[in-house]
Formats: structure tokens, sequence, C-alpha cells
């Protein structure tokens, strides 16, 4: 995989929604403590060392993973200004002395908000075991019920669901009751249903406050979890958990539900779970697959309606069919309450169809520096008036999709403060059995906004209220149409778009989708005037370097000829006029990791393409004609690079005697000698070309097959050799440090498909 697509690709895998890395997913149980025998300084007398008793033990190692974590993998190296070396001094004494985990995790989270990062935390497996025991003990009185209903029915009691073991840490259920609930002055208040459910033909309203699940008091639940962990993260994606794994469960199953109504009358009833309309999709290589709703539908004769709960790669398709139905809108609501966020690749896409221009997404702050993100406008695109509805239930790329078409005036943003959780953030877990929650990359709006711990802050803050709900309203949806109605605010809008040139705003002869301009900008400042003469300064030029010898060693020669004589007949390689490759490839990059298929096509002279897929980027396709290159993907990104210097040769990297045998004729080859790498002798050989190109070549003493090829563009490593035909191939190739491809079938001369090398159409690429 080329450069260009590496960087791409990381882009896209390192954001996720962050609630993932908190609650849901696979829950191990505990680690056992290691039975390693520890031993450490007395961090007073260097000299002095001691063998730790277990829980010691468990606790020194606990804390000594979560000071390295930070050291080595916290986006930022200045750690806040601190001494991060003084602080493990300062804190290695106390872990000793402690005699509970809990004192422990309430010391680490201590010492990690020194740091003052809101997205930094010591998650203690008791609030994994809370809800486990809550989801554990509603289960078991939902079969109970199931059971004594099977019995005075005649039945046995034998439904062989009953026997199974509790599948209390299963993928996200399919199967609910359509209520969607937000917590309101403290209660879980039903805010929505789904149409057609059972919970909105049972006669439960919006505005109803859910009491208990299964005889599960959610009130109790909540005070537990606050005891544990006083955290706002817990309180506000609560609804999501609960919702999740109470509210759903097994197909054609039932539920108990006490609630208080519109009276505060308490009432019980059970609801059947019926198939929810969602579809399982994977936000990234960290977290568990989601269950993506998406709905699109007319509000009015006017107005579209969007609303999706996470950003996945189907929801670039799902926006563009509803566009399509929407051509003739005139305005449209994005309803993003409760949106999860997800893949980075999901916000690209629809940013694109958003707006008519390029859309600037932010920047992602890395230890190692910043990347821009930006979303290229796409030929199918709404250009009518839009409104987006955020909450406190908004994260990751749903916020920053709300301040990218915030910032960039295209669109006006209703609802409540979004989460403020923008850092891609991922966990490890400690020896106790808790988790580090930490960040490896700050985020930056386009506006220079950090989002991380304040939100997006809405243009028109509506908070929902019981009583509204009661009534059947949804006053954020309310306030949403009556702002598509003002014509002066958005005039307003689009004249502060149309002067942010350069900031992602619109290019001047786009006037948005009201027809009233704003004020020209002003004219820029006259240009200082420079004075005729300059200073004279004299510059001497440097001597001349002494010309670098031309030789070639015979002992370089003769390891090369080694290696192409094992590698095959020339003539078989000088035969080659085609191949395909399938395989697959993983990139390693800033701690994330991500596998893809992957496929390689080259048809002589000049056609050339790397396909690889994933069903987090979906498809992303290089695409050479000898002269540029054309980077492509599902996600909405294509753009056009003209071919930068060596990489005709780079694209050849999979046949390395082909390139060998090139090399074999520079007029410089010098021998450098037999070093250790990994374990292996390799003969390591510089050769240089008449143009000054230089590359360094490695071979392996013991089998003579290459094992290395680097030059200033491309570093590339060989191994794993296997014959096709009567020659040799390297079926795994390193590309550079963060790409590992490991091929299952080359093909030599074989047929290819003429549309392999064409660029692919998509829905958002026709108006």
């Amino acid at each position: 995989m080329n450069s260009l697509s590496r960087a791409l690709i990381l882009t896209i895998v390192v954001f996720g929604s962050g609630h993932f890395s908190l609650l849901v997913g696979q829950r191990k149980s505990p680690p056992k403590p290691t039975r390693r025998v520890v031993t450490v300084d007395s961090y007073g007398d260097p000299s002095s060392t001691f063998a730790l008793p277990p829980d010691v033990q468990r606790r020194v190692l606990s804390f000594e993973k979560v000071w390295e974590t930070i050291r080595d993998n916290y986006f930022d190296a200045s750690f806040n200004n601190l001494d991060w070396n003084a602080i493990k001094s300062e804190y290695a004494p106390k872990v000793r002395a402690l005699k509970t985990d809990a004192d422990l995790h309430r010391l680490l989270g201590e010492m990690i908000r020194r740091l003052e990062r809101s997205h930094l935390a010591i998650i203690p497996p008791e609030v994994y075991s809370e809800i486990e025991k809550a989801r554990t003990t509603a289960k078991l009185k939902e079969r109970a019920r199931r059971s004594q209903n099977l019995q005075g029915s005649g039945g046995d009691g034998s439904e062989d669901s009953i026997e199974e073991p509790l599948d209390v840490d299963g993928p996200l259920a399919q199967y609910g009751t359509g209520i969607h609930l937000r917590i309101i002055d403290g209660k879980f208040v039903i805010a929505r249903m789904d149409k057609n459910s059972s919970a909105e033909y049972s006669g439960l309203k919006t505005g109803y406050v859910i009491d208990s699940i299964n005889d599960v008091s959610l009130s109790t639940l909540l005070m537990r979890l606050q005891i544990y962990y006083p955290d706002a993260r817990i309180r506000r994606f609560l609804p999501y958990q609960v919702v999740a794994y109470f509210l759903n469960g097994e197909k054609d199953s039932q539920v108990k539900i006490g609630y208080f109504d519109e009276k505060d009358a308490s009432q019980d009833i059970t609801l059947r779970r019926e198939l929810i309309r969602s579809e399982t999709v994977s936000l990234g290589s960290n977290f568990p697959d989601a269950q993506l709703r998406f709905e699109a539908f007319a509000i009015s004769p006017d107005v579209g309606f969007v609303r999706f709960d996470h950003f996945a790669l189907p929801v670039i398709g799902k926006l563009c069919d509803a566009l399509t139905e929407f051509k003739d809108k005139k305005a449209l609501v994005i309803d993003l309450r409760g949106n999860l966020g997800g893949s980075i690749a999901g916000l690209i896409g629809l940013g694109g169809m958003l707006s008519a221009w390029d859309l600037e997404l932010g920047t992602s702050i890395y230890r190692s520096g910043p990347e821009r993100l930006s979303s290229q406008t796409k030929a199918k695109h709404f250009k009518g008036r839009m409104v987006l509805l955020v909450d406190g239930m908004t994260v990751s790329a749903a916020e920053m999709l709300s301040a990218a078409l915030q910032d960039s005036r295209r669109a006006f943003v209703v609802g409540e403060r979004t989460a403020g959780e923008t850092l891609p953030a991922i966990t490890v877990e400690l020896p106790t059995g808790a988790r580090l929650l930490y960040p490896i990359a700050n985020y930056k709006s386009a506006s220079g906004k950090l989002l991380e711990g304040n939100g997006v802050i809405p243009d028109q803050v509506v908070a929902l209220d019981r009583a509204s709900l009661l009534e059947g309203r949804d006053v954020q949806v309310e306030a949403a149409l009556r702002l598509l109605k003002d014509d002066a605010a958005f005039s307003k809008l689009q004249a502060s778009g149309d002067t942010l040139a350069g900031f992602g705003g619109p290019p001047p002869e786009y006037r948005g989708p009201v027809n009233s301009g704003g004020a020209a900008p002003p004219p820029p400042p006259p240009m200082r005037k420079l004075p005729k003469v300059l200073a004279e300064v004299t510059v001497k030029a440097p001597a001349a370097l002494p010309a670098k010898p031309k030789a070639r060693d015979s002992r370089a020669v003769k390891v090369i000829d080694e290696f192409l004589a094992l590698a095959g007949p020339l003539e078989t390689l000088s035969a080659i006029k085609s191949y395909s490759m399938i395989g697959k490839l993983e990139l390693s990059l800033k701690g994330v990791k991500q596998s893809f298929d992957y496929k390689v096509f080259r048809e002589l002279p000049n056609k050339y393409v790397e396909i690889s897929n994933s069903i987090v980027t979906g498809e992303v396709r290089s695409i050479n004609d000898g002269n540029s290159m054309r980077v492509q993907t599902e996600f909405g990104v294509d753009r056009k690079f003209p071919n930068p210097p060596g990489l005709t040769a780079e694209s050849e990297y999979f046949l390395p005697a082909a390139r060998v045998k090139e090399i074999s004729a520079y007029p410089s080859i010098n021998y450098l000698g037999i070093f250790d790498r990994k374990g292996r002798k390799i003969h390591v050989i510089e050769a240089e070309s008449t143009t000054g190109t230089s590359i360094a070549l490695g071979f392996d003493v013991e089998t003579k097959m290459i094992s290395s090829l680097a030059s200033t563009f491309f570093t590339l490593g060989y191994g794993d050799f296997r014959r096709v035909g009567d020659i040799l191939l390297p079926f795994h190739v390193e590309n550079g440090s963060a790409t590992s491809i490991h091929l299952s079938e080359i093909k030599l001369n074989t047929p290819i498909e003429p549309s392999v090398f064409q660029p692919k159409e998509h829905c958002f690429d026709k108006p």
C-alpha cells in the first residue's frame, strides 16, 4: 500500500465512539494475579530490594502499567507541563502502602487527573460488575416468569432457552421495545418511541418515567454507579446502556416495565421484544459491532428529516439515497441526538454531501504532529437550508460534523450542548481488573475550538422537558422547524459563510440556499513598497564536494548474482506482462491496527492498481496510469496526484528480482558488510545509479534471498519466498514500518478485466 493510501486510512480508523471504550463489548473476568515475582527497589535505597506479597504486587504492576502507558502513548508529550518521572517518584511509595485495590484506583485517578484532561479515567471493575449484576438479575427474573407461565399453561417448564447460559456478554441485541430514554431531572424518561413498535402500540407515552425493568430499580442502579464512579460519562450514557442491555433482549421474549404515568401513578406493563429495524455495522478494530438505525422521511412538503445513531460506512449510501428522494425539498433537519459517533469514514462521506464546498473537519493533534481532516464536496449535495439537532448524547464524529457545519456557516445547530468527547481514545486492562481509558490524540475544530470537555454549543439552546413530552411535543424539533422559516437568520448565516474563504467556506460564486448575498469583503490592504536598492551581500559558493568514486565491488556483485540465480530464469522474469495478487494487509499506525482484504493488479506498461477493503473503510483504490495516481474511496475521497519520483519503481516491489536485476547494472555497487537484523545475518549493499539515486539492499546470508530494499522514497522488507512456476516470489512484504502484506495467491500472465483499472462511480458522484 502506498504512503498516500496509508495516511488516508489512518484518518479513518483512529476515531470511534468513545462510550464503547467505557462500557460496551465483551467483558472478561478480572485477570488472575500474575505469579511472577516482582522485585522493586525501596524508592529510597536503590540497593535494597524485596519480594512483594501477591496483592501488593498486583497493585504495583497496575500502577506501573498506567504510568508507562501514559508515558509512551499519551498524545501530550509535555504531560501538561508536568515532570512525569517526578510524578512516578511521588506516587510509587504510596502504592505499596495501600491496603485495597479500590484505594489504588482512587490514587491512580488522582494521579492522572493531574494531567487535567477529561478523557482520562480509571474505570474500576465495580462499574462493570454492577451493570452485569443488574443485567443478570433481570435475565433471571424474566426467565423465571417465563418458566412459571409455561408450567401454568400445562408445559413442563423445560424450554431450551431457560437452560442455556445467560448471554449477558453477547453483541448488541436486535430485538427490543422501541423505547428511547433520556435522563431528565434525575429520572429515566421516554423521549421517543419507534413507529409501529410494541411500545407505541402498548399505550405508553413520551414523558412517562421508567422506574424498573424486570423488577430491577433503575434509580438504584444509577445511585450505585455514581458511588463507584462519580463521573458524568456514566450518567450521560446510561440511557443508552439501559435500552441496549435491559429493554432489548432475545427474540420474542417479554420484558416487564414499571413506570410512572402522566399523573405519577405507578404502573406495570409487559412488552414483547420485536425485531428492531437495524443492521450490524463495524465502527473500528478497537470497538465491538453496533446496530445502526437510519430513518429518512418528509416531515412536511418542504422539509426532509434524517435520523441515524452511528457514523458507519453504510450511512453514506443511505444518506445519498435520502438526498435523491429529497431533491425538491427546501430544507433538511438532521437529528444527531443520541448519535454515538463511529468511524471517521462516515464523517468524511456525509460532510461532502451536505456542503457545496470542501468542508474543513478540523485537526487531529497527535504526539507526532497535527493531521488535518477535510471532506470533498460531492456532485450530489443538498443545497437547501439545514438545521442539526444535538444533545448531551451526541458524541465524537457527530460532534465533529456539527462543529464543521456550524463553523462554516452552512447550518444552524439546535438543542443541548454535546458530550465534548471527540478525542480518539482506547482502553487497556490492568492486573486489578480495572481499565485505563486514555486519548492518543487531541482534536481541534476548523475554527480552532478544542471540543474535548467543552462540546458544541448550539446556536439555539433548547432542552427537552417532561411536560412537553407528555403533551406529545418535541420542543427541539419544533425549534428547528421555526428556525427554518426565519429568512433573516439564514440570510445572515449565508452572508457570514460567504466571507470564510480558506476556512472551508464557499467559493465566491456560491450564494447558498438563500438568494440574498452578504456585503462584499473589504479590499486587501495595499502592499508595502520595497526599497529600490537592497543591501549588497557577497556570498561565497561552497567548495565542491569530491566526487564519490564509482566502483563495482566484486563481493557485492557476487551476492546479487547468487540471489538472481536462485530467484529464477531471467527470461521468465522478462516475460511477465501482467500479474494479480490476493492476500491480507495489516496497517499499524499510532497504536491502531486495522486488517484489510488486499488485491494488486499490474499490466505492463502502465496499468497498476492496489485495492484494500474492510468493513470499516470499504474499498480504497489506488490507481496508477504511469503519469498520475488516483486515490478513490467508498466514503467520498477522490483525489489525483502526479506521480512522485520513484513511484514507478515502488509499484514493482512485488517482483524484487526484476528490480534487483535493474540495480545490478548500476555503475556504483559497494559492499558495506554483514549486519545483524532481528537475529539474522544480512549482507548490506549500497548501489547508486547514473542519476545519483541511491538504493540500499539487504540479502540473507543463509538463504541468499533478498531481505530488504530501501531508497529515499520507500523501504521494503521481504520474506516467505515461494515458487510460482519456475521463479521465487515473496509472499510476505513489508512496505515501511506500518504496512505488512501477507499474500495467499499470485498469478502471472493471466487476463485481467479492464474495468479493474477504472475508477468506480458511486451514488454521490451523480448530480
